[in-house]
């Protein structure tokens, strides 16, 4: 395995997008001009990952917290924010996700390789559609 760690940040950032391309022939995305725009976007990603039985379920938030979960994990505070070019925290819970035991495998043999989808299709979306999202 290649210890070239720019070379397997561009690989994932590929798979994102190639990931989210796929995923937008299928669905219809509202071109979003802020961040709260994007959380349709995201339900939309997260149902298409679930429908096909890469996770069984998900939660977009902190269950313990009413405020910030669900179609209200980012706010017009969040919006000012990435104006502003500061930093958010998002946090995606995926339930029972495929990916979890070979990540477990790998991750336990050493490997700094995740197998993990959602995020970088999420990533991918944020990228192309809001054009400020670099990790």
């Amino acid at each position: 395995m290649s210890s070239d760690y720019k070379m397997r940040d561009q690989w994932v950032k590929l798979l994102g997008e190639e990931i989210y391309n796929t995923i937008t022939v299928r669905i219809t995305v509202k071109k979003p001009s802020k961040l709260t725009e994007t959380i349709p976007i995201m339900e939309k990603i997260l149902d298409c990952f679930q429908s096909n039985s890469l996770l069984s379920s998900f939660r977009l938030g902190d269950k313990n917290d009413d405020f910030r979960t669900g179609l209200n994990i980012f706010d017009s505070y969040d919006d000012e924010d990435v104006e502003a070019g500061l930093t958010l925290n998002c946090l995606i819970s995926l339930i029972r996700p495929a990916t979890l035991t070979s990540s477990l495998q790998i991750v336990g043999e050493g490997s700094c390789f995740i197998p993990e989808f959602v995020e970088t299709t999420i990533a991918a979306m944020w990228r192309k559609e809001l054009s400020f999202y670099k990790g």
